[in-house]
């Protein structure tokens, strides 16, 4: 009796078990939260107030960069960020609007309606939709296990790509920056952006190219700052609040005809199912079918970057393929609450670290903040000037020109440095979606033609030994006459034994 009283507890206790395994595996929130410790509390929430604070004025120009109305932006901060700190696998990456996946959106939506793109309904939808069929794919990617497609991007392309993407985006916020939005309409092109200011420099807003360039310097002297003296000054949001302060004084939106955010509704983004107007969903998946895949690759490998470089930091492990799901899934749900395609930031993630970040409690701490602002703070959003959020933008992307990348890769590796160029070049001259594809296709080539020609050795033996040297390296090794002796730095397969016989 007693024995079987026992077996059934001991029944119990493994199913308890292997249940528990099993909802960690679907929700990763539960490792961390089982683990985590009280003394962690205050600083994520310090730390989520940090971040908070960036994320807004953050969030609202990206929407800009994406050719979205502001209060997306905000949106896209709040059930994506929800979603991934439950599925997702890293302790510290903060999730929301980030530069490149928003130009990606700008080109993407502008490319797929044409003469539509002019209709704000229709733009709208469209970016949602494209974060719908962004996350159903980095979904799908996940279940297959696809995880090790951030191994097919290499270093030198992507920071190429990285680079072009800054200077695309710089270009596409000059005409928010010079007070020409009615003027110029929007660009994909970074020469034709350049070419519309050149042409159209007598129509500049004075009012609004003066509260950018002060933006502009005063969000470099409190960077130059926070560096100098290891703080953690909220640049944008200062600007922001003496953007609205300055417009509300001077009257400038009437008096000087200063572009505005003008008006956003206030309250919760309502469940929507994403579709386009006039569009069948059919129509709209196969239209966006090409960019949800690169927007899939580049926000996947930006993020992965990002947490693999924090979990080395802090001696834990991320999983790419949970990944994947994570990212997927909040793109995926957030799109049914007006989010468009969001992805890790290298910016905020680094300030939730250094203001104590822990674990993701701090971005679910950061959410109720974002969510209070587009409750009630709406009629102080309504003033801040497009040219202010542009500004903010322009410092931000500074940091993606990775020419100091360009320059140790010219003095230390030239063929890295050719697929360093490759992809800076093709991003600015045939656009980021094809120049994101050429510098993944440059790196399959790469890879094929190190696997097609491996480095290999000729190995003569080291005299009175028994070991075997490369002959080029050192001279004294003794070759076998008649017997050649090769170590192949690499697999040998069909398709590189004819080399090798050669």
């Amino acid at each position: 009796m007693q024995g079987n009283i026992h077996h059934r507890r001991k029944k119990k206790s493994v199913v308890k078990r292997n249940l528990i395994q099993f909802l960690e595996h679907i929700f990763p929130v539960i490792t961390w939260a089982k683990q985590y410790q009280k003394s962690d509390l205050k600083s994520d929430a310090i730390a989520g107030l940090t971040v908070a604070v960036m994320l807004i004025p953050q969030g609202l120009a990206y929407a800009l960069v994406a050719g979205l109305p502001s209060i997306y932006g905000l949106y896209s901060s709040i059930i994506p960020v929800i979603v991934y700190a439950i599925f997702g696998t890293s302790h510290h990456i903060s999730l929301g609007p980030f530069a490149i996946v928003s130009i990606l959106i700008s080109e993407s939506v502008t490319e797929f309606l044409g003469a539509d793109a002019s209709n704000e309904v229709k733009y709208i939808q469209t970016a949602i939709f494209l974060a719908f069929m962004s996350g159903m794919m980095k979904l799908l990617f996940g279940v297959l296990r696809f995880g090790l497609i951030v191994n097919f991007l290499s270093d030198p392309v992507r920071s190429g790509f990285n680079s072009a993407c800054a200077l695309v985006i710089a270009t596409s916020q000059l005409r928010h920056l010079f007070g020409l939005e009615e003027v110029i309409p929007r660009r994909s092109s970074p020469f034709v952006g350049i070419y519309d200011i050149l042409s159209h420099l007598t129509d500049t807003n004075v009012s609004a190219l003066s509260l950018g360039i002060v933006g502009l310097v005063l969000l470099y002297l409190v960077k130059r700052i926070n560096k100098k003296y290891k703080r953690r000054l909220p640049g944008p949001l200062f600007l922001v609040f003496f953007g609205v302060i300055v417009t509300v004084i001077f009257k400038l939106d009437s008096r000087a005809h200063l572009p505005l955010v003008g008006f956003v509704p206030a309250g919760f983004p309502k469940f929507t199912p994403p579709a386009i107007e006039g569009i069948s969903f059919l129509d709209s998946a196969k239209g966006l079918f090409f960019s949800a895949f690169v927007i899939s690759i580049v926000s996947y490998i930006s993020s992965f970057a990002i947490g693999t470089k924090f979990a080395e930091m802090y001696h834990y492990k991320i999983d790419a393929n949970k990944e994947l799901i994570g990212l997927g899934l909040a793109d995926f749900v957030g799109s049914f609450f007006s989010s468009f395609s969001v992805s890790g930031g290298m910016g905020r993630t680094v300030v939730s670290v250094q203001a104590g970040a822990k674990t993701q409690l701090t971005y679910l701490i950061s959410t109720p903040i974002v969510i209070f602002s587009i409750l009630f703070l709406t009629k102080v959003i309504y003033y801040i000037p497009q040219a202010v959020l542009a500004a903010i933008v322009l410092i931000a992307v500074v940091d993606l020109i990775e020419y100091r990348e360009a320059r140790l890769l010219l003095k230390m590796n030239k063929r890295d440095f050719m697929f360093w160029a490759v992809a800076f070049a093709a991003t600015l001259i045939l656009g980021i979606i094809y120049g994101i594809l050429l510098g993944v296709g440059s790196s399959l080539a790469l890879i094929i033609y190190r696997s097609a020609y491996p480095p290999f050795a000729i190995l003569g033996r080291f005299p009175n030994s028994t070991t075997y040297i490369n002959v080029k390296r050192f001279k004294q090794a003794v070759t076998v006459p008649g017997l050649v002796i090769v170590r192949i730095d690499g697999s040998l397969y069909f398709a590189n034994t004819q080399f090798l016989k050669d």
